[in-house]
Formats: C-alpha cells, sequence, structure tokens
C-alpha cells in the first residue's frame, strides 16, 4: 500500500487558531489561498482545511512558528501520513485507504 505524506498547521493552544498579522500581510501578498483581514487573522482560515496545508503558511511556520503564530495561538506544522491502495473489479477501479 503506498504511503502518502503532507504537512498541516495546528493550534497547540487553547483560544483558537490565528496567524500574527505580519505573517497575514505576507502570506497575502505571495499566495492566492489567502486573504488578509484588517484584524491579523486570515479569512476562512478556520473553517477551509486545506488551507492549513499550504505550503507558503507551512514554511513560515516552520521557519519561525512565534512569529507567525497569533496573538492567542501557538502554532506547529505536524505531518500526516495516509494509506492507500486501489481495488480492481472487471477493470472498474476504486480507492481504498487504510492507517
Amino acid at each position: 500500500m503506498p504511503l502518502h505524506t503532507y504537512k498541516v498547521v495546528l493550534n497547540s493552544r487553547y483560544g483558537g487558531f490565528s496567524v500574527s498579522r505580519e505573517c497575514a500581510k505576507e502570506l497575502s501578498s505571495v499566495c492566492s489561498h489567502h486573504t488578509y483581514l484588517e484584524e491579523g487573522e486570515l479569512q476562512d482560515l478556520h473553517e477551509h482545511e486545506e488551507y492549513r496545508e499550504c505550503p507558503d503558511l507551512v514554511a513560515r511556520v516552520e521557519s519561525a512558528p512565534e512569529w507567525a503564530s497569533g496573538p492567542y495561538s501557538k502554532l506547529r506544522v505536524e505531518e500526516v501520513l495516509l494509506r492507500y491502495g486501489i481495488k480492481d473489479h472487471d477493470g472498474k477501479e476504486e480507492v481504498y485507504y487504510g492507517y
């Protein structure tokens, strides 16, 4: 079964996920996934988990977690593993997932 890994940004502290104002401004200028809001947060970052996989966000959190974290956040990057396989029944294929 092939193994796929990807990185995701998580918050390690109670208080909610947010990025710093400086990080939000920088991300909105280099990444089309993010829109900067005046409050210093990124639009829809809490609700759309795929944004937390953004390579630009991951890189900033990996290189400077304190700088990237919002006032009530402590951001970290975690690697997620996914195993998958392909089933074939008379030529029709389906993906199945495992751990």
